[in-house]
């Protein structure tokens, strides 16, 4: 069995087995994290936690700075659920996540048209509150 080690600033232990989404659901009536506080800690310093975390971002043409502007534009009704995530490395790193689905209107240069594009994001923030773990950042 692996001792996990929870790296987010949410205070409560993670589950003993992780194996299955069940296990890694937080159950709440809400997100964990004030979005107030994760909107400010991402203009601060946002650290793609997962490695897929990192290749999505790079796949989308993002960089930190893009990743930032999406969670400038969450709001609570964007809010989906709460889970333990696993980070990238030795996977005994833990971090509870807030779950977000939001959409974007984007410009498609090549047919010069708006499009809708929908973005699933999940993250948490370090123990500290000032560096906010991004562990998915995607489109649908």
């Amino acid at each position: 069995m692996v001792d996990f080690n929870n790296i987010s600033a949410y205070d409560s232990p993670p589950p003993d087995d992780m194996s299955s989404n069940k296990d890694r659901a937080i159950r709440r009536l809400g997100p964990i994290y004030d979005l107030d506080e994760i909107k400010l800690a991402a203009k601060q310093r946002i650290f793609p936690a997962t490695r897929k975390c990192s290749e999505d971002i790079q796949r989308l043409g993002f960089d930190l700075g893009d990743v930032c502007d999406l969670i400038q534009k969450l709001s609570k009704s964007d809010y989906r659920k709460s889970m333990w995530c696993t980070t990238s490395g030795n996977g005994a790193n833990v971090v509870a996540c807030d779950d977000y689905r939001i959409e974007i209107r984007h410009l498609n240069a090549s047919e010069f048209k708006l499009e809708m594009v929908e973005y699933y994001l999940k993250f948490g923030l370090g123990k500290k509150g000032n560096l906010l773990l991004m562990v998915s950042c995607h489109p649908a």
